[in-house]
C-alpha cells in the first residue's frame, strides 16, 4: 500500500539537500565557505595556505600539538614555508587547532593524512574514514 508520507519525506529530504548544495555553492563563490584541512604536514599546510590566499576562511586540524602551537605563534616547521607566509595567512583568518570537535563548523573538509604502507590501496580510504570517525566520537 502506498503511503504519501514516505513520498513527502523523500521530497522534503531532496529539497533540503538541494537547498544545502545551493547554499554551499553560494558560499564557495563568495569565498565564505569554511575550509577544514585535516593534517598539517607537507601536503596539508601548503594546501591550507593556498586556500587562505584565495580568501577562504581556513582551519587546519592536526593531532600534533607542537605543530598547532608553532602555527599559532606564527612560525613554520616546513623549511620551504616561511614564518611570514604563516603570519599573512593568520592575518586573513587561517587558524590551526587540535580540537577535532570544531570539524562540525566546517563547510568543506579535506583530508591530508598519511596512510599506513602495509594497507592495500582499496582499504586506505576506509582506514581514513574509520580513523576520522573514531577521533570525532572521542570528543
Amino acid at each position: 500500500m502506498f503511503d504519501a508520507r514516505i513520498l513527502l519525506g523523500l521530497m522534503t529530504t531532496q529539497l533540503i539537500s538541494s537547498s544545502l548544495m545551493t547554499d554551499l555553492k553560494s558560499r564557495i563563490e563568495a569565498r565564505k565557505a569554511r575550509v577544514g584541512i585535516i593534517g598539517l604536514g607537507y601536503v596539508g599546510l601548503p594546501l591550507a595556505l593556498l586556500y587562505s590566499e584565495q580568501k577562504f576562511p581556513v582551519t587546519g586540524f592536526d593531532i600534533d600539538k607542537r605543530k598547532v602551537d608553532t602555527l599559532a605563534d606564527g612560525g613554520s616547521y616546513i623549511f620551504r614555508i616561511s614564518p611570514e607566509e604563516i603570519q599573512s595567512a593568520k592575518a586573513i583568518g587561517f587558524s590551526a587547532t587540535a580540537d577535532y570537535a570544531r570539524i562540525t563548523e566546517m563547510d568543506a573538509i579535506i583530508i591530508c593524512v598519511p596512510t599506513p604502507r602495509r594497507i592495500c590501496a582499496p582499504a586506505r580510504s576506509s582506514f581514513l574514514r574509520a580513523r576520522l570517525i573514531r577521533e570525532l566520537l572521542k570528543k
